[in-house]
């Protein structure tokens, strides 16, 4: 059994920056600063817990997302802006799922099986 809990700390850290964007992105629809302040906290959470996990700069992969989630973000924010709060845990399963396939080694984590 494993009681080092670092492996979780991404994790949790991409968790705790998901909440806080998307309440940030829900609390003021009427800001569209403050709207877009989620979507860019998530990106930056992602690159930061990517680079963090790498022990240096972060993914290609990771960088390309952390820039799309903004931009999406503002596209949509740009119509509906209480539609932005929607988006943010969806990028967070994507970023999740990043994280999780990509390995030090580069090979697919579902390769080892």
């Amino acid at each position: 059994m494993n009681r080092n809990p670092s492996p979780l700390i991404p994790a949790l850290v991409l968790a705790v920056l998901t909440l806080i964007a998307a309440a940030l992105a829900k609390v003021a629809p009427q800001s569209s600063w403050l709207v877009l302040a989620g979507p860019a906290l998530m990106a930056g959470g992602l690159l930061a817990v990517d680079a963090w996990r790498r022990r240096g700069w972060p993914a290609v992969g990771v960088v390309v997302m952390a820039a799309a989630i903004p931009v999406a973000c503002g596209v949509v924010g740009a119509r509906d802006a209480a539609a932005v709060a929607g988006l943010i845990p969806f990028f967070a399963c994507f970023g999740a799922v990043a994280l999780v396939l990509e390995e030090r080694t580069g090979r697919w984590a579902c390769r080892r099986v």
